[in-house]
């Protein structure tokens, strides 16, 4: 693509009226609109603002740069913006910003090509000509000759063993502008402290400038800027200090003199999870966590969809009846018949689809099984691997799985034999003592002949034997026998119909998972309530995961159904987000509601809470089921719903009229959501002078309908005369 199709005079405003960077991104979304890079601005008023959510596109000297990489964008487009008054943006120096110089780029492969374009731009804005340039020009041809001019070749950084070396890692989590500015900062200042620095880029073309491992060893100090996680595996033994991205670009001589002073030996096989690690922020268990529930997420969803179609979908079709006219042969045997004294020999059928080997219900089952089978060593594995590194995963794998097999714990005077794994609990306990104990190993000062072996050798056997020893032979059985109580308790009680306690219970617990379902959507109190709920599938208790089931897609439906019911509270972008908070409820992902909590946490945090518990407590006092781990209507459409613990009451087949009742309760939630969230914006608004009363709300609705219907009645009518002129 020629530079003039990305960028020409059409593409630059000399005197910007924005006064917010609200009217700023608007402002570029129209441009964008009127060049045909986009068919709708919102898209892209969007797009730049879930960027900015990440970190701030504002640099220094009054410059911002802007960028979105959405698939809404039908064509890449460099656009120019200076402001007559400057803005607010947060930029790195806390200066206003003068001038928007805003990328517009499509999500496909093919526009990969363009995204050196943004890290060309964010190295000519350390060019103080440039800068001035871009400031005062008001020749717009010149304008665009000097942004898409060729700039400096990047010379690639040279190290000799004799030199002063000083290595970096640079990355950003769109690994374009912030990636190479630290990358052109840190480079730039190292001559002027002595040093050789050499910055290898993490960014959106791949890794760069890569290391060799002569330049590892002779480095004096390794500067980590990032803001995302990087492998630091390969830096055991080094000094390293780690900090973000924006510190490098806004001070890059503070951060290398901090580095050279307060850099701290790096342990092996560690993998950095975010940047400023040096800044004094602890960090805390429930990030190791749900670090390990994010691996273990898609493998629950995929095994919970498996065993709820197979259950489910086998019930539908075969019903009771397939050992009479379904059920393959299995064996022969002695069978003592009604009114006969002696067994008689006899062909035994399969009674059960899911254990019949010639049904294909029965392998579906396996595969489902065979996911959570995985799901409690991966959620162990990936714990210990955000605590110390690759070099705790094996470990962590094997003593979860030994804890996931009851028939592994030696039996204790006492408490004799349990048939109950240790489940999600031994997998959070393998996880955290194995990753510390590693981490712990690494800070060891061992022979450099022997650091290599230590990860892939010493920690796996080592570890792995001692806390293998002592999951069989303590914690096990110790851990089995209470979840085996629990699971009794919780399956003897809640969804009963013949234990009036368990409706109490199951009103209560009901309640509690569904608060916590709403209250963040999908952060770490919606992922302990929805961990506890998965971990009780696996024991075959499905009640909790029922009310969770119908509490997860109540936030995000019931704002997509507030913009659809009070229209003229929302603008174009807070519409188009409700139908995809929408959408994404119907297929259980409760982050669809966090951009309306995001912008309006009081109302939208409160309303989604107390409806997400209300349908959790409904749920919970029926005795909803739900044998796949995951929520939405979605798990009820694919049979996943039922009622009890006894998995009989499953799917269409056996309990449609529960899973219908799953479906009101879910949509119910979302409607108690709706109307209290909508009424609650319009006495607010009405309070403060800032809309109208409830009468003039319903009448300006009913215009909004009776504008829309003229202008689709239009549409038809250009149609109709098109057609007619072709004729």
């Amino acid at each position: 693509m020629k530079s003039n199709d990305l960028f020409d005079q059409e593409h630059i405003i000399l005197n910007s009226q924005a006064k917010t960077q609200q009217e700023a991104f608007v402002e570029l979304a129209e441009l964008a609109k009127k060049l045909g890079c986009v068919n709708e601005a919102s898209d892209l008023v969007a797009g730049f603002k879930a960027r900015e959510a990440e970190s701030s596109t504002g640099f220094e000297d009054g410059f911002a740069i802007p960028h979105a990489r959405i698939k809404a964008v039908k064509k890449p487009a460099v656009l120019f913006v200076r402001y007559q008054n400057p803005l607010d943006w947060n930029a790195m120096d806390g200066k206003p910003t003068n001038i928007a110089i805003a990328l517009v780029i499509p999500e496909d492969k093919s526009a990969d090509i363009h995204l050196g374009l943004l890290s060309d731009i964010a190295r000519k804005l350390m060019d103080a000509d440039f800068k001035k340039a871009m400031k005062t020009e008001t020749d717009k041809a010149k304008i665009q000759k000097a942004l898409m001019g060729e700039s400096k070749k990047e010379e690639p950084v040279t190290t000799t063993s004799g030199s002063k070396l000083i290595l970096g890692i640079s990355a950003c989590p769109t690994g374009i502008a912030h990636t190479f500015l630290a990358a052109d900062k840190l480079t730039q200042v190292g001559p002027k402290l002595g040093y050789t620095v050499k910055v290898e880029t993490h960014g959106s073309e791949g890794i760069r400038n890569n290391f060799t491992d002569d330049e590892i060893q002779r480095s004096e100090v390794i500067v980590v800027a990032v803001d995302i996680a990087v492998d630091m595996s390969r830096f055991g033994g080094k000094r390293v200090y780690t900090t973000s991205t924006s510190k490098a670009i806004k001070d890059p001589e503070g951060v290398i003199n901090t580095a050279l002073k307060e850099a701290k030996v790096q342990t092996v096989g560690e993998f950095n999870t975010s940047g400023d690690k040096n800044s004094g922020q602890r960090t805390g268990i429930m990030k190791h966590l749900m670090s390990g529930v994010s691996y273990m997420v898609p493998i629950v969803i995929l095994g919970g969809i498996f065993i709820a179609l197979a259950l489910g979908l086998s019930k539908a079709i075969y019903g009771a009846s397939y050992q009479r006219y379904h059920g393959s042969f299995k064996d022969m045997e002695w069978v003592l018949n009604s009114g006969q004294a002696t067994p008689t020999l006899q062909a035994v059928y399969y009674t059960d689809p899911t254990a019949d080997p010639q049904n294909f219900f029965y392998y579906l089952l396996k595969l489902g099984s065979a996911a959570f089978t995985l799901m409690i060593p991966i959620l162990a594995a990936f714990i210990a691997n955000s605590i110390a590194g690759r070099a705790a995963i094996a470990p962590a794998l094997v003593v979860s799985f030994i804890g996931n097999d009851a028939s592994a714990f030696f039996p204790i005077d006492g408490i004799g034999a349990v048939d109950t794994p240790t489940g999600f609990v031994g997998a959070i306990l393998a996880g955290l003592a194995v990753g510390y104990t590693v981490k712990w190993i690494n800070s060891w000062k061992v022979p450099k002949s022997l650091r290599p072996v230590m990860p892939i050798f010493v920690i796996p056997v080592l570890v792995g034997f001692v806390y293998g020893m002592i999951m069989m032979f303590v914690i096990g059985l110790v851990v089995g026998y209470v979840m085996h109580q629990f699971k009794w308790w919780i399956s003897s009680t809640w969804g009963n119909p013949n234990n009036a306690a368990g409706l109490g219970i199951g009103f209560g617990f009901g309640l509690l998972i569904g608060a916590m379902a709403g209250f963040d959507m999908g952060g770490p109190i919606n992922k302990v309530a929805f961990l506890a709920c998965t971990g009780l599938i696996g024991s075959k208790v499905y009640t909790p995961m029922g009310a969770m089931a119908c509490a997860i897609p109540v936030a995000p439906l019931g704002m997509g159904m507030a913009t659809w019911i009070f229209r003229p509270l929302y603008n174009d972008e807070q519409k188009s987000m409700g139908s995809s908070a929408f959408f994404m409820g119907c297929i259980g992902i409760s982050e669809g509601a966090i951009p309306f909590a995001i912008n309006d946490p009081k109302r939208a945090i409160v309303c989604n809470v107390v409806s997400s518990a209300i349908a959790g407590a409904v749920a919970g006092l029926l005795g909803i089921a739900d044998a796949a781990a995951h929520g939405g209507p979605i798990v009820a459409l694919v049979g996943a719903i039922g009622r009890g613990n006894d998995g009989q009451l499953l799917g269409w087949g056996t309990a449609w009229g529960w899973t219908l009742l799953s479906l009101v309760i879910m949509f119910g939630g979302a409607t108690i959501n709706t109307f209290m969230y909508g009424i609650w914006m319009i006495i607010d608004k009405k309070r403060t002078g800032e809309t109208i009363s409830m009468k003039e709300f319903v009448l300006k609705t009913r215009a909004d309908k009776v504008v829309a219907k003229k202008a689709n009645k239009q549409v038809k009518l250009n149609k109709v005369a098109k057609n007619n002129i072709k004729g």
